[in-house]
């Protein structure tokens, strides 16, 4: 049986999944309300919103050590570096971008859900 493990996240993930879902129904590829309800599931999901102190900082600092162009990514990365834990990602381009320098980084296309704990 797997074991329950809690979702975390900075709390820049629900402005950014309401920006991502936002843009998709402004470009018509999902209707005002199918968003809204995107919105609303996902809000669902339980995952807890965490800002630590020094989650900024970690984060500008790891930009700057990882040479990416904006913070965004990196206030995961940070995060993952403070709770000393996995960060799991869709983005392949950034798993791609970090993985040598962050071993942290996990991507969501190697996650075998069929596979014991």
């Amino acid at each position: 049986m797997k074991e329950n493990r809690e979702i975390v996240a900075p709390y820049l993930f629900s402005f950014e999944v309401t920006s991502a879902l936002w843009q998709k129904a402004r470009r018509h590829l999902l209707s005002m309300e199918e968003a809204r309800e995107a919105i609303r599931r996902v809000l669902a999901l339980g995952v807890r919103l965490l800002h630590p102190t020094d989650i900024s900082l970690v984060a500008f600092d790891l930009a700057h050590r990882l040479g990416r162009p904006a913070t965004y990514d990196t206030h995961y990365l940070a995060l993952a570096e403070i709770l000393d834990i996995e960060f799991w990602t869709a983005d392949e381009r950034l798993y791609n971008a970090v993985r040598e320098y962050f071993p942290r980084i996990r991507w969501l296309g190697d996650y075998d859900n069929s596979a014991p704990p």
